[in-house]
């Protein structure tokens, strides 16, 4: 399971009118493992800050 989150934006008629879906794959997918992940996790924290 990959965290995330969606946007949905709604028009008058109370119906989607956009939607987008916004997650992180690379840090669940590789964190976990030994030598990439930790490269990962230090990436990761050098980006999102």
């Amino acid at each position: 399971m990959y965290p995330g989150t969606s946007r949905l934006l709604f028009n008058g008629e109370g119906r989607i009118c956009d939607h987008r879906d916004h997650f992180a794959v690379v840090g669940p997918t590789f964190g976990p493992v030994p030598l990439p992940g930790s490269f990962v996790r230090w990436l990761c924290k050098r980006c999102v800050g």
